[in-house]
């Protein structure tokens, strides 16, 4: 007869629940460690992704800095600085022939009295600046109020009578012709004003 013995101790409960239960939990632990390693995975290529734009960037400025230093230094330079000075003087060269005889017309005709006239109007350009001619007609007293308001006038100077001379025929008959010249000061104004902007 052949006795056999078991001298292992009983499996509990516990045990055999244990038992059943490992394989199940190891097979979810090493799916969420899979989970967890791809995430990571996927999260350190998202961080290289984002170093490196950040890399770009930062070398982008620094090429940015680097090529608003150059222009500073191109603006600053002594024949940028010329170059300013010509353009300065081109566009008061423009500003200054802006000047016309419309312009001028209409300064004259606001010195004039009501009832006085202008006969004839030109402008010329000379060393000292524009010079303008006119010829008025008008009563004696209308005429020299005009001569005295002209004197008067910010935007001339230095009038100078050339011709005076006293109609003697026909519907202007006792009136004056007044012929005269003065310096147009009103477009140096203009052009020192620009240049103390």
């Amino acid at each position: 007869m052949k006795i056999s013995l078991n001298l292992a101790r009983p499996r509990s409960r516990r045990d055999r629940w244990a038992s059943i239960t490992a394989p199940v939990v190891i097979v979810v632990a090493a799916v969420l460690l899979a989970r967890i390693l791809l995430s990571a995975a996927n999260s350190f290529k998202e961080y290289r992704k984002v170093h490196r734009s950040v890399l770009t960037l930062q070398a982008e400025a620094a090429e940015l800095q680097t090529k608003q230093t150059q222009a500073l230094r191109v603006l600053h330079n002594a024949s940028t600085l010329k170059l300013y000075r010509q353009i300065d003087f081109l566009n008061s060269l423009i500003q200054q022939k802006r000047l016309s005889l419309a312009g001028v017309a209409l300064r004259v005709s606001q010195l004039l009295p009501s009832s006085t006239r202008l006969d004839s109007l030109s402008l010329n350009e000379t060393d000292s600046g524009p010079v303008v001619s006119f010829a008025v007609e008008g009563k004696e007293d209308d005429v020299y109020a005009f001569l005295s308001n002209l004197e008067d006038s910010p935007d001339f100077d230095s009038p100078v009578v050339t011709n005076q001379m006293v109609q003697q025929e026909g519907d202007v008959k006792g009136l004056i012709l007044l012929t005269c010249s003065a310096r147009y000061t009103a477009v140096k104004l203009a052009a020192s004003g620009n240049k103390d902007r």
